[in-house]
């Protein structure tokens, strides 16, 4: 008897959909590896599957007394001044009524934390990411539940925590325990899992055997899709030419023909498009001088823990250096300490000359969530002062499931976006934009007074098309008539050229940042979920919120100037006519 089962499962976040129908069933002894692209929902189906969430629709069933452990991508430790007394509290284990369970479990919590490395009266306050995660992983064996959840177990983890991990999972757990693992380390499924579920468009897909069994059945089944869909999509271009012909459906045969030909439309719209391949691509920048930096007699301690001492390197332009160690040995504290963030005890870093510096620290500690309303209030006000000038605001957002939301609100308060596509030089090369903007003008002119009358139906068709693309691209920004003073960037990671052209003629940014984006060029950093269309909704009626009181501050006090000309002109008048009169 299967330990969970899920059925006719849906799940979405905002208009993205993470499940659309899916199945999947979890029995005894299973170590199952959850595959799939970055956001496509796999963290959610692991709380869905620990209780944590909620299906939107579908069913799900549990074994009646089933234990489930949920180990987090980044797990939070209660806290408390031992790790042993953090996970004692992460665990609940001290509500269990059994005071002889109770003491096997503390035993077993000791003996698992020194397996994992780990000092059990070590402070957790001072615990690296690698150390909490090991914490985190030495209470889910002591607990020993029937299903056990792991998302990214191998996240942070040195090369011998992660040995001791699959040991553990394969060897040990062996048919007594069941698996579910998020992971993209190749090497860990292979030597871990007996089944591959492959999250993708929605659906679950099951393959048995390790990773590299399902690459191979994986190839096999794109090739063959691939080629059924170039049949179909052959078949269904002929269709829409017979139809585009003006065939009249009025003998059963084209009836017939035409009911077809909306089925197969039906089908086209319906079908799960493959997820295209990514590119990966750094920008050089300005070149530098040829030592990055030059470490001397660098050193730091913390208490009577040495991290540094007396380090002398020097790192030149070109060079790629991999630092490894264990947990805890210093490797994040190296890393800030050469760029400045840390202090050392003794010696010297210097950089060298016309550095342009990126550091995406493990934890992301540059994005805190807990600041977005603090960082909505200071976009805000600064939002607010920009739009009392009278110039404008550029909002771009061109996800599918916020573009609605951005043309809304930015259409609200008579400010231009972009929603469609970012078209490279929008901003550079803005004399060129501006340029086929007048070219859609003079359409819509030419159109209006009548010199399109005499062209063919082709021609006029091939107009309308060129005007209907344009307006798709330009329409928003067709009243722009000078670059904006500011812009508001929706997801900045995909919006990476709009931000680039910003700072290039220094327009500042205002950005929703995600926890996958790098904040480094946004000048007022908005950090939230920038997938999530009610995430958007509520930041950009707060934003547009501020810009339309400005605009009425703005327009009241014109209005007063006004007013306070006409009054100071109304003496000069009297006078005028005074003069007239004798």
């Amino acid at each position: 008897m299967a330990l969970i089962t899920l059925s006719d499962a849906h799940l979405a976040y905002g208009d993205l959909p993470l499940l659309d129908e899916a199945a999947l069933s979890i029995e005894p002894g299973e170590r199952v590896g959850l595959i799939g692209r970055n956001g496509t929902g796999k963290s959610s189906l692991l709380s869905v599957l620990a209780g944590k969430q909620l299906l939107d629709d579908g069913q799900i069933q549990r074994q009646d007394g089933l234990i489930v452990h949920y180990v987090e991508q980044e797990p939070i430790l209660p806290e408390a001044p031992t790790f042993r007394e953090s996970l004692i509290a992460r665990g609940n284990i001290e509500s269990i009524a059994d005071e002889k369970e109770k003491w096997r479990l503390y035993a077993k919590l000791d003996e698992n934390l020194s397996r994992f490395e780990l000092n059990p009266d070590g402070d957790p306050k001072l615990a690296s990411g690698g150390e909490r995660k090991r914490a985190a992983l030495a209470l889910a064996f002591t607990l020993a539940p029937q299903l056990m959840l792991l998302d990214e177990p191998t996240n942070h983890l040195d090369m011998r925590a992660i040995s001791l991990l699959e040991n553990i999972c394969r060897d040990e757990l062996k048919n007594q325990r069941s698996l579910v693992v998020i992971t993209h380390d190749r090497a860990f499924l292979d030597n871990v899992a007996t089944r591959i579920v492959e999250l993708d468009r929605g659906t679950l897909r099951s393959y048995p055997g390790n990773f590299s069994a399902y690459e191979a059945r994986k190839e096999e089944e794109l090739a063959a899709e691939a080629l059924e869909r170039r049949r179909f999509d052959k078949f269904w271009a002929q269709e829409e030419v017979w139809i585009r012909k003006g065939i009249e459906a009025r003998r059963t045969r084209n009836e017939g023909r035409v009911r077809r030909l909306e089925a197969l439309r039906r089908e086209r719209a319906a079908r799960r498009e493959q997820m295209g391949s990514i590119r990966l691509a750094i920008d050089a920048g300005e070149k530098s001088g040829k030592i990055v930096a030059e470490v001397t007699g660098l050193s730091k301690s913390f208490g009577n823990h040495v991290v540094v001492k007396d380090l002398d390197f020097t790192l030149m332009r070109g060079d790629r250096l991999g630092l490894i160690g264990p947990n805890g040995a210093g490797k994040s504290t190296l890393i800030k300490l050469i760029l400045g963030k840390l202090k050392p005890d003794a010696g010297k870093v210097k950089l060298g000359t016309n550095l342009q510096i990126a550091y995406f620290d493990q934890l992301r500690e540059q994005l805190d969530l807990n600041k977005t309303v603090a960082k909505i209030d200071e976009a805000a006000e600064a939002l607010k002062t920009i739009a009392k000038t009278g110039r404008k605001i550029l909002f771009v957002a061109t996800k599918k499931q916020v573009k609605d939301v951005v043309a809304e609100k930015a259409a609200s308060i008579n400010m231009p976006y972009v929603n469609e596509r970012w078209a490279g030089g929008m901003l550079t090369n803005f004399p060129t934009i501006r340029k086929a903007v007048k070219k859609m003008a003079n359409i819509d002119r030419l159109l209006n007074d009548g010199t399109f009358s005499n062209l063919s139906k082709r021609e006029l068709l091939q107009v309308s098309r060129q005007r209907a693309k344009l307006e798709k691209n330009l329409g928003s920004i067709a009243d722009m008539a000078r670059l904006p003073v500011a812009l508001f960037v929706v997801d900045v990671m995909k919006e990476h050229i709009a931000v680039k052209e910003a700072n290039r003629l220094g327009i500042p940014v205002f950005g929703i940042v995600d926890t996958n984006s790098d904040p480094k060029n946004v000048d007022y950093v908005i950090p939230a979920n920038d997938d999530a269309k009610d995430s958007v909704d509520a930041i950009l009626t707060a934003v547009c919120g501020a810009i339309a009181e400005a605009l009425e501050e703005r327009k009241a006090e014109k209005a007063d100037d006004k007013a306070a000309a006409e009054q100071k002109d109304q003496p000069k008048k009297k006078a005028a006519r005074k003069d007239e009169a004798e």
